[in-house]
């Protein structure tokens, strides 16, 4: 009997050591798209939570505000075209050069993080061709950054010396590299959401307009190959502009819709045009190579028109419409240089 109270406490004991949980099992490797949600989440969360952002993130949330949830997926068709015309004189014939890229459909995919959206737009239905487009935005309620890289490959065209046609350009060989940074900035931020209608981080909920201020760079580069007489042609253009325009946004309490209209000019102060041509093979000709850089000295502006329309469903999911028109003209010397870019896309997302 006397071994009874040990072998109950031995007992009750073992129980509580039973009962107690087991240590926590270490999770296993976790796949590479989870580890970079992960750090994503943590530099956007870090980024968000500075004092100068959270202060330019100040809102009258009875005008705008934030749905539910932090990411955003997209998927978005799109119908785009672009012209490049290119004139001057080189001493003896005046020359001309006309490309021009046919209306093409494309698809976009996209998804976002609170203010952070990343892009990727390419062609499904042409194997063969290689345009491309990455693009990468930050947006808070005052300021905001686009990124852009683009490769266009399926220009056709032609060119004239002296008046008359001298080479038909088809396609194989012309292309054209875009890098371009926008960046902008709202006064009227507290009422106004740019984003709300581009990137649907933001909803918004009466109509409400700002000035905006607008910095651009753009370095384009497109090369035009050496086709019967006509040379081969290396543009290389670099242009900085600056200026302001205003956008508003309509909501109409009936329908739920958000229809947001910006214009914004801008003037090019610093532009950098650097012209290669070298013959085509067999010709015994030097290749020739002109660099023209323009700092103020004739107003030269750069143009941007957007219209967008957003409706939301439940405060999750919203199907949208936008176009944009944006071109500039360039007179150098003699040398003239236009290119217009036209753009419209059918949008269907969702925030979770």
């Amino acid at each position: 009997m006397k071994r009874f109270p040990v072998l109950l406490c031995c007992l009750l004991c073992g129980l509580r050591l039973s009962a107690a949980p087991a240590p926590p099992v270490p999770p296993a490797d976790s796949t590479f798209l989870q580890r970079a949600t992960r750090f994503v989440t943590r530099l956007s969360d870090r980024i968000m939570a500075l004092p100068p952002v959270q202060f330019f993130q100040a809102r009258d949330t009875s005008y705008y505000s934030q749905p539910d949830g932090n990411w955003t997926a997209r998927i978005r068709s799109n119908l785009s075209g672009n012209r490049i015309r290119a004139a001057g004189s080189d001493g003896q014939a005046g020359f001309k050069t006309v490309l021009s890229d046919p209306a093409s459909l494309s698809q976009t995919v996209g998804l976002s993080y609170k203010g952070f959206s990343l892009s990727h737009t390419f062609n499904p239905w042409r194997r063969e061709s290689h345009d491309i487009k990455y693009d990468f935005s930050a947006y808070s309620n005052m300021l905001g950054v686009n990124l852009t890289y683009r490769t266009i490959s399926s220009y056709r065209g032609y060119t004239e010396s002296g008046g008359q046609r001298i080479a038909d350009i088809t396609g194989e060989g012309a292309s054209r590299h875009l890098f371009a940074v926008n960046a902008f900035g709202i006064l009227n931020y507290r009422r106004f959401s740019f984003p709300a209608t581009f990137n649907q981080s933001y909803i918004q909920h009466k109509s409400a307009g700002s000035l905006i201020a607008g910095l651009s760079y753009g370095n384009d580069q497109t090369e035009i190959p050496a086709v019967g007489e006509s040379p081969l042609i290396h543009v290389d253009s670099r242009i900085v502009s600056a200026g302001a325009g205003y956008g508003y946004t309509f909501v109409p309490h009936r329908f739920g819709w958000q229809v947001m209209v910006v214009a914004l000019p801008k003037v090019i102060f610093y532009n950098s045009q650097r012209l290669r041509s070298r013959p085509a093979r067999g010709e015994d000709i030097p290749e020739r190579e002109s660099d023209i850089r323009l700092f103020l000295r004739h107003p030269e502006f750069d143009f941007s028109a957007q219209l967008a329309a957003v409706k939301w469903f439940y405060d999750r999911y919203f199907i949208g419409f936008s176009a944009t028109l944006d071109g500039y003209s360039i007179h150098i010397d003699g040398y003239r240089l236009t290119q217009s870019r036209w753009e419209t896309d059918l949008t269907l997302g969702a925030r979770f």
